[in-house]
Protein backbone atom coordinates (compact mmCIF):
# COMPACT_ATOMS: atom_id res chain seq x y z
CA UNK A 1 0.00 0.00 0.00
CA UNK A 2 3.70 2.23 0.54
CA UNK A 3 4.06 1.87 -2.57
CA UNK A 4 0.42 2.12 -4.38
CA UNK A 5 0.43 5.56 -1.80
CA UNK A 6 3.10 6.70 -4.13
CA UNK A 7 1.87 6.22 -7.45
CA UNK A 8 3.78 3.30 -8.22
CA UNK A 9 1.80 0.42 -10.25
CA UNK A 10 1.91 -2.87 -7.68
CA UNK A 11 1.33 -6.25 -8.72
CA UNK A 12 0.69 -8.86 -5.71
CA UNK A 13 1.81 -12.79 -6.78
CA UNK A 14 -0.38 -15.15 -4.76
CA UNK A 15 0.20 -18.83 -4.87
CA UNK A 16 -3.02 -19.15 -3.11
CA UNK A 17 -6.43 -18.86 -4.79
CA UNK A 18 -7.94 -16.26 -2.45
CA UNK A 19 -6.14 -12.88 -1.15
CA UNK A 20 -8.36 -13.13 1.82
CA UNK A 21 -6.79 -16.79 3.01
CA UNK A 22 -4.25 -15.01 5.43
CA UNK A 23 -4.17 -11.24 5.31
CA UNK A 24 -6.70 -8.82 7.79
CA UNK A 25 -10.07 -8.00 5.81
CA UNK A 26 -9.24 -4.60 6.50
CA UNK A 27 -5.80 -4.59 4.53
CA UNK A 28 -7.47 -6.80 1.73
CA UNK A 29 -10.28 -4.19 1.26
CA UNK A 30 -7.78 -1.38 0.65
CA UNK A 31 -5.97 -3.54 -1.74
CA UNK A 32 -8.87 -4.80 -3.99
CA UNK A 33 -9.72 -0.94 -3.56
CA UNK A 34 -7.09 0.77 -4.90
CA UNK A 35 -6.83 0.88 -9.14
CA UNK A 36 -2.93 0.75 -8.67
CA UNK A 37 -2.67 -2.24 -7.11
CA UNK A 38 -3.25 -5.63 -9.59
CA UNK A 39 -3.96 -9.19 -7.73
CA UNK A 40 -3.10 -12.14 -9.52
CA UNK A 41 -4.15 -15.44 -7.81
CA UNK A 42 -3.44 -18.99 -7.91
CA UNK A 43 -0.38 -17.77 -9.81
CA UNK A 44 3.76 -17.75 -9.21
CA UNK A 45 6.81 -16.11 -10.61
CA UNK A 46 8.78 -18.38 -12.60
CA UNK A 47 11.35 -16.04 -14.16
CA UNK A 48 12.84 -12.80 -13.79
CA UNK A 49 14.20 -11.00 -16.72
CA UNK A 50 16.31 -8.15 -17.79
CA UNK A 51 19.67 -7.76 -18.80
CA UNK A 52 21.77 -5.40 -16.05
CA UNK A 53 18.63 -4.66 -13.88
CA UNK A 54 15.12 -6.36 -13.37
CA UNK A 55 13.11 -5.58 -16.17
CA UNK A 56 9.93 -7.66 -16.43
CA UNK A 57 8.99 -11.35 -14.51
CA UNK A 58 6.95 -13.64 -15.98
CA UNK A 59 4.32 -15.31 -14.07
CA UNK A 60 2.24 -18.69 -14.41
CA UNK A 61 -1.38 -18.96 -13.43
CA UNK A 62 -1.10 -22.55 -11.61
CA UNK A 63 -5.67 -22.76 -12.49
CA UNK A 64 -5.03 -22.20 -15.57
CA UNK A 65 -1.69 -22.89 -17.16
CA UNK A 66 -1.61 -19.50 -19.13
CA UNK A 67 1.74 -17.63 -18.76
CA UNK A 68 2.19 -13.53 -18.82
CA UNK A 69 4.87 -10.95 -18.40
CA UNK A 70 4.87 -7.99 -16.62
CA UNK A 71 6.96 -5.44 -16.47
CA UNK A 72 8.55 -4.34 -13.68
CA UNK A 73 12.00 -3.14 -11.58
CA UNK A 74 11.51 -4.29 -8.04
CA UNK A 75 10.46 -7.33 -6.76
CA UNK A 76 10.21 -8.57 -2.78
CA UNK A 77 9.43 -11.64 -2.40
CA UNK A 78 7.60 -13.22 1.06
CA UNK A 79 6.46 -16.79 0.36
CA UNK A 80 4.69 -16.94 4.23
CA UNK A 81 5.70 -17.23 7.66
CA UNK A 82 5.70 -20.74 8.00
CA UNK A 83 9.62 -21.92 9.31
CA UNK A 84 11.78 -24.21 7.19
CA UNK A 85 12.49 -26.27 10.12
CA UNK A 86 10.63 -29.63 9.35
CA UNK A 87 14.31 -31.02 8.64
CA UNK A 88 15.07 -30.92 12.42
CA UNK A 89 12.61 -33.90 13.26
CA UNK A 90 11.14 -31.90 16.37
CA UNK A 91 15.42 -32.58 17.74
CA UNK A 92 15.25 -28.88 19.01
CA UNK A 93 12.35 -27.37 21.16
CA UNK A 94 10.00 -25.13 19.32
CA UNK A 95 6.72 -23.12 19.46
CA UNK A 96 3.28 -24.60 18.12
CA UNK A 97 4.07 -22.95 14.78
CA UNK A 98 7.70 -24.70 14.55
CA UNK A 99 9.79 -21.61 15.37
CA UNK A 100 12.59 -22.70 16.91
CA UNK A 101 13.76 -21.80 20.72
CA UNK A 102 17.43 -20.15 21.70
CA UNK A 103 18.61 -18.96 24.71
CA UNK A 104 16.70 -17.66 27.38
CA UNK A 105 13.39 -18.68 25.30
CA UNK A 106 14.26 -22.75 25.87
CA UNK A 107 12.47 -23.71 28.77
CA UNK A 108 13.46 -25.32 31.58
CA UNK A 109 12.29 -28.74 30.95
CA UNK A 110 13.99 -29.16 27.29
CA UNK A 111 17.80 -28.58 28.76
CA UNK A 112 18.43 -32.30 29.09
CA UNK A 113 21.57 -34.51 30.32
CA UNK A 114 23.76 -32.62 27.87
CA UNK A 115 23.16 -28.48 29.52
CA UNK A 116 23.99 -30.68 33.04
CA UNK A 117 27.11 -32.25 31.49
CA UNK A 118 28.16 -29.04 29.81
CA UNK A 119 27.21 -27.31 33.25
CA UNK A 120 26.24 -24.18 31.33
CA UNK A 121 23.21 -22.80 29.90
CA UNK A 122 22.49 -22.08 26.19
CA UNK A 123 24.51 -18.75 24.85
CA UNK A 124 22.70 -16.26 22.78
CA UNK A 125 21.33 -17.81 19.96
CA UNK A 126 21.63 -21.67 20.59
CA UNK A 127 18.92 -24.03 20.80
CA UNK A 128 18.20 -26.72 22.81
CA UNK A 129 20.51 -29.26 21.16
CA UNK A 130 24.18 -28.19 22.49
CA UNK A 131 25.86 -26.31 19.61
CA UNK A 132 23.26 -25.92 17.42
CA UNK A 133 22.04 -22.38 16.63
CA UNK A 134 19.76 -20.64 14.99
CA UNK A 135 18.79 -16.97 14.05
CA UNK A 136 16.93 -14.96 11.70
CA UNK A 137 13.26 -15.87 10.99
CA UNK A 138 13.50 -19.53 12.25
CA UNK A 139 13.59 -18.04 15.82
CA UNK A 140 11.11 -17.98 18.07
CA UNK A 141 10.42 -14.56 18.97
CA UNK A 142 12.79 -12.77 16.09
CA UNK A 143 11.75 -9.55 14.00
CA UNK A 144 11.11 -11.42 10.46
CA UNK A 145 12.94 -8.27 9.10
CA UNK A 146 16.19 -9.09 6.67
CA UNK A 147 18.20 -6.35 8.69
CA UNK A 148 17.50 -7.97 12.07
CA UNK A 149 17.94 -11.42 10.35
CA UNK A 150 21.75 -10.62 9.42
CA UNK A 151 22.77 -8.91 12.92
CA UNK A 152 21.39 -12.40 14.59
CA UNK A 153 24.01 -14.33 12.32
CA UNK A 154 26.62 -12.24 13.03
CA UNK A 155 25.95 -12.36 16.35
CA UNK A 156 25.68 -16.14 16.67
CA UNK A 157 29.19 -16.27 15.34
CA UNK A 158 30.32 -14.77 18.50
CA UNK A 159 28.83 -17.25 20.71
CA UNK A 160 29.95 -20.25 18.28
CA UNK A 161 33.48 -18.89 18.79
CA UNK A 162 32.92 -19.13 22.23
CA UNK A 163 32.03 -22.80 22.13
CA UNK A 164 34.85 -23.80 19.75
CA UNK A 165 37.68 -22.48 21.52
CA UNK A 166 38.51 -19.62 19.25
CA UNK A 167 41.80 -18.21 20.89
CA UNK A 168 40.80 -14.73 23.12
CA UNK A 169 37.20 -15.53 22.95
CA UNK A 170 36.32 -15.70 27.14
CA UNK A 171 33.80 -18.53 27.60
Amino acid sequence: MFLAGKSIAVNIILRRDSIRARMSSYLVRRILADPRVTVHTSSEVTALEGDDSLEAIRIRNSATGVESLLGCSGLFCFIGATPATDWLNAACAADKDGFIYTDVHIAEKSLGPPWRELQRSPLPFETSIPRVFAAGDVRHGSIKRVAAAVGEGASAVSSVHRVIGVPGVPF
